[in-house]
């Protein structure tokens, strides 16, 4: 048997052993040692039969992955179930001695084989979150004549992991953990929200639910959640805030979020109407473009009809009119581009109606021109819910 460092950093001891001729009953133990008296001795002792193993062995004190040269062929014979040891030396940041000790099998006489000074600074927690899906569905209100059907929310599962900064991958259970959303302003085309206004959508973790839940992070560090979409489709902040006490009774505060964006586009793309075209112009009132002036998006095939339609009014004009200049069709709301609730609106969340403005476009109801218009949105398969408003394709 032949010892190795393999790696020795600030918050990492540990030692890969080469083992040739391994037998039943042999042992293994860490035992820490802090000089300056804050901690007494820490021992964690351990047996394991190899019989029958060769090859490179890990035992680890404190260590983030494998040394080199043990990449695929390592076996852990100290877990990570010992973490409470690790936890205990790094809330006592200071100066410290791992000592790793052999005891052959059938033998009470240990061997030492490696004894390595080293420190340990713990800068205090940090809390991550991660986020399964990222994206999510806000919830349809359906309604209208023809109906729109109702679509439920999605949700998205919530991992709030609270672990030691000066000791990467090392949990803290029982942090006090907090769980809000903020929305990101101006996202989703609504300019007119402008600070960070509370979350849209509910959080649950198991009784609980509400705009914030809050709880304990368990033996793994691990605070568990969902958060399911309101209506609006929107960029939100999902932030966690983690409160730790200390072995010395210090408490700590700290806070960790990701971005989760709730957005029709899980379910079908929605695309802006382009800009410049020869058959259509796009036009808002001055309250649309202050609140909403991203409100051209809808589904490709609704686009593609617009375009057609739109050309083959232009043509119609220019034929009745014998004039090669008319007035092409106002395009004004569609979608915003993650979809979702349009203020001011009852429908226009998917991507699949929009409006005309009717005096831009020299339209009355019941005008000749009108009734030609409507004709070819019907060509296209699409209904006219009310003047200048249609529908061009089923939700879901």
């Amino acid at each position: 048997m032949a010892d190795q460092p393999a790696l020795l950093t600030d918050w990492s001891v540990a030692i890969r052993i080469l083992i040739s001729y391994p037998s039943d009953g042999d042992r293994w133990g860490w035992e820490y040692y802090s000089p300056n008296g804050s901690v007494s001795r820490i021992s964690q002792i351990f047996s394991a039969s190899l019989n029958g193993q060769l090859g490179c062995f890990l035992t680890v004190g404190i260590y983030p992955a494998p040394p080199p040269g043990c990449a695929g062929t390592v076996v852990i014979v100290a877990d990570i179930t010992a973490f409470a040891i690790k936890r205990i030396q790094c809330e006592v940041p200071g100066n410290w001695r791992a000592v790793l000790k052999f005891t052959p099998g059938g033998s009470t006489i240990a061997q030492t084989l490696f004894d390595q000074p080293f420190t340990l600074a713990s800068i205090g927690p940090v809390v991550n979150v991660a986020l399964n899906p990222k994206e999510i569905h806000p919830k349809v209100n359906g309604g209208g004549t023809p109906p729109i059907p109702n679509v439920d929310a999605e949700t998205s599962h919530i991992n709030a992991l609270v672990t030691d900064s000066g000791c990467p991958n090392i949990p803290i259970p029982d942090a006090k953990v907090e769980l809000s959303s903020k929305v990101i302003p101006g996202s989703g085309g609504h300019a007119h929200i402008k600070t960070e206004l509370a979350g849209t959508g509910t959080f649950k973790s198991g009784r609980s639910s509400g705009l914030t839940v809050s709880g304990i992070s368990d033996l793994y560090g691990k605070f568990q959640a969902t958060y399911t979409a309101g209506d609006l489709g929107i960029k939100e902040n999902i932030i966690a805030r983690a409160t730790v006490t200390d072995s010395q009774g210090m408490t700590k505060t700290v806070e960790g979020k990701s971005e989760l964006s709730i957005t029709v586009a899980t379910k079908t793309p929605i695309t802006p109407l382009p800009a410049m075209s020869p058959f259509y112009v796009l036009q808002q009132g001055e309250e649309g473009a202050n609140n909403h002036p991203q409100n051209n998006y809808g589904r490709p095939r609704l686009n593609q009809v617009i375009q057609s339609v739109a050309s083959a009014f232009k043509s119609y004009r220019q034929k009745e009119t014998q004039q090669t200049t008319v007035t092409l069709l106002s395009i004004n709301d569609i979608s915003l581009p993650l979809g979702g609730r349009f203020e001011g609106h009852g429908s226009h969340e998917v991507g699949v109606e929009l409006d005309i403005n009717g005096a831009a476009s020299g339209l009355a109801p019941d005008s000749r021109d009108y009734r030609k218009l409507i004709k070819l949105f019907d060509g296209q398969q699409c209904t006219e819910i009310h003047f200048i408003h249609f529908r061009c394709e089923k939700t879901y």
